[in-house]
C-alpha cells in the first residue's frame, strides 16, 4: 500500500513538473503555452546594459524574459520595446510599495511573483541580475547543458557559483565594444574573505513548479525535490565552475562603479563601506580570463556591431 501511494505521489510530481518535454530552439516562439527555458530579473536604470544581456542569453538558448522594472528613470523602454512587440519580453512594472523597504525585499516579491506566473508555463527559469551572465563552460549553449537533466524530473534547482569581475582598468566601455569582451579581469576562482564568501555565493536555475518560496539567491523546495549541487560550497574551497558559472560583472567599468554602484550602496550602508568597496575593486582585477571570447563574434553580429 505504501509503495503504491509513493508511486502515485511521484507520478503526480512528474506530471505537474513536466509541462514541457520538447525544447524550442527559436527564441521568442512559444510551444503551446510553454517555454523550456526563460529568465527572470529585476532592474533599475540599466538601459545601457539590457540589450547585450538579453542577446547573450538568447544566444545561449533563453526563449523568454520576465523583466521587472523597479522605478527606472532612464530609457529602458526604448531598449525593450522591440523585444516586447516580438513577444520575447514580458515587462512588469514593479514600483516599490514601501520607500523605507530594503531593496532586496522588492526582489524577493518580484521573484516569487514570477515563479507563480511561470509555474505552468516554464520548465526551467533562471533568476539572476542584469550584471550576471550564465556561462556554459563545456557546452555551446545553456539548452545543451539543461537537456542533460531531462531525465531528472525531481531536480528542482541547479545552483551556480559566481565568478566576480572587476573594471579591467577601463574608465568606460567603448560604444563599439561589448561588455563581455572588454571586462576580462576577475577575482581568483576561489575568491573569499573572512566575512563574505564572494565566489562561494550561488544563484539558481529552477523548475518553477518545484519552488515553495524563493529568496534572493535560491529557493525552498517542495517535498521530494532536490537541488544540485546538493550541499553548500565551503567558504574557502569547492567553488564549482567546471560545467557552468555565472560571470558577475559586479563593478562594470569605472564610470558605473564610482557614479552608480558606490552611490547606491552608500544610501543604505555605512560610509566605511567605501573603503571596503575600493579594496574589493583591487581583488576583482587579479586574474585575466578569456572564457567569453568564443561567444564574442556571434554576439557582436546579434548586436549589429562590426566584426
Amino acid at each position: 500500500m505504501v509503495t503504491l501511494f509513493r508511486c502515485f505521489l511521484l507520478l503526480v510530481i512528474f506530471t505537474s513538473c513536466n509541462q514541457v518535454i520538447s525544447r524550442n530552439p527559436d527564441a521568442g516562439k512559444k510551444i503551446p503555452n510553454t517555454y523550456y527555458f526563460a529568465m527572470c530579473a529585476m532592474f533599475q536604470d540599466e538601459a545601457p546594459y539590457l540589450k547585450e544581456w538579453i542577446e547573450f542569453h538568447r544566444l545561449m538558448g533563453v526563449q523568454h524574459f520576465y523583466l521587472y522594472n523597479n522605478n527606472s528613470d532612464d530609457n529602458f523602454l526604448e531598449v525593450l520595446d522591440p523585444y516586447i512587440s516580438r513577444g520575447i519580453v514580458d515587462l512588469i512594472e514593479w514600483s516599490r510599495p514601501n520607500k523605507e523597504d530594503y531593496w532586496i525585499e522588492d526582489q524577493k516579491r518580484a521573484y516569487n511573483d514570477c515563479i507563480k506566473k511561470c509555474e505552468k508555463q516554464v520548465t526551467w527559469l533562471a533568476i539572476v541580475d542584469i550584471d550576471e551572465f550564465i556561462v556554459p563552460v563545456k557546452d555551446n549553449d545553456l539548452i545543451s547543458f539543461l537537456s542533460g537533466f531531462d531525465g531528472e524530473p525531481y531536480l528542482g534547482a541547479i545552483r551556480i557559483n559566481w565568478q566576480l569581475y572587476g573594471t579591467s582598468g577601463l574608465k568606460q566601455i567603448q560604444k563599439d565594444k561589448l561588455l563581455i569582451e572588454s571586462l576580462i579581469w576577475k577575482a581568483p576562482t576561489n575568491y573569499v574573505t573572512e566575512d563574505i564568501p564572494h565566489n562561494g555565493i550561488v544563484k539558481s536555475i529552477v523548475r518553477p513548479c518545484a519552488i515553495k518560496l524563493y529568496r534572493a539567491h535560491e529557493g525552498d523546495l517542495k517535498e521530494n525535490f532536490y537541488s544540485l549541487p546538493s550541499s553548500e560550497p565551503t567558504r574557502f574551497q569547492d567553488v564549482r565552475v567546471n560545467e557552468i558559472r555565472i560571470n558577475h560583472y559586479w563593478t562594470r567599468a569605472e564610470d558605473f562603479f564610482y557614479t552608480v554602484k558606490i552611490r547606491r550602496r552608500l544610501t543604505y550602508l555605512d560610509e566605511n563601506y567605501y573603503k571596503v568597496m575600493l579594496q574589493k575593486l583591487k581583488d576583482l582585477n587579479q586574474v585575466k580570463d578569456n572564457i567569453m571570447q568564443r561567444f564574442v563574434p556571434k554576439l557582436r553580429k546579434r548586436m549589429k556591431l562590426s566584426t
